[in-house]
C-alpha cells in the first residue's frame, strides 16, 4: 500500500496541520549519530592532550573556546548567613538593625536622667 502524499499549496509548501511523516522530534539521522560517536571516541582518547597543546600553541583560540563554553549569565547568591535558621537570623537582625525612633527617644531620655542622678521611669 502506498503512503498518501502530503497536501501542498500551489507554491509547493506543505499545508499546516498536515500529518506528513517527518522524523520524530529529538531523533538524529545515522550520519549525525555516527559523527557524534566518532568525535566522542576521539575526545576520550585525545581530549586532554589536545587541550594542553591548544593552550600552549594557540592560547587566544583556547580562551575563545573556554569563553564559548561558559554560561553567559552566572547567578551566584552566596551568603555568609545561609547556614543560620530563621530564629538565628531574626536574633541577629534585632541586634544589628537601627533602633526605632521611639526607642532612640526613650534611650536619650534614660541617658539624660542618669546623668542628672535621676532614675528612669
Amino acid at each position: 500500500m502506498a503512503k498518501p502524499k502530503p497536501e501542498q499549496d500551489e507554491k509547493g509548501r506543505f499545508i499546516s496541520g498536515n500529518s506528513g511523516s517527518g522524523r520524530p522530534k529529538g531523533s538524529r539521522n545515522k550520519l549525525g549519530e555516527a559523527s557524534s560517536m566518532t568525535f566522542y571516541q576521539d575526545w576520550q582518547a585525545n581530549g586532554v592532550d589536545v587541550i594542553a597543546k591548544a593552550r600552549a600553541d594557540r592560547p587566544h583560540e583556547y580562551l575563545k573556546v573556554i569563553a564559548s563554553i561558559l554560561p553567559k549569565d552566572v547567578n551566584m547568591n552566596v551568603s555568609p548567613f545561609e547556614h543560620l535558621t530563621d530564629d538565628e537570623l531574626e536574633l541577629l537582625s534585632s541586634d544589628c538593625l537601627p533602633m526605632s525612633r521611639k526607642e532612640k527617644d526613650r534611650n536619650q531620655w534614660s541617658t539624660r536622667l542618669y546623668r542628672f542622678g535621676n532614675s528612669p521611669r
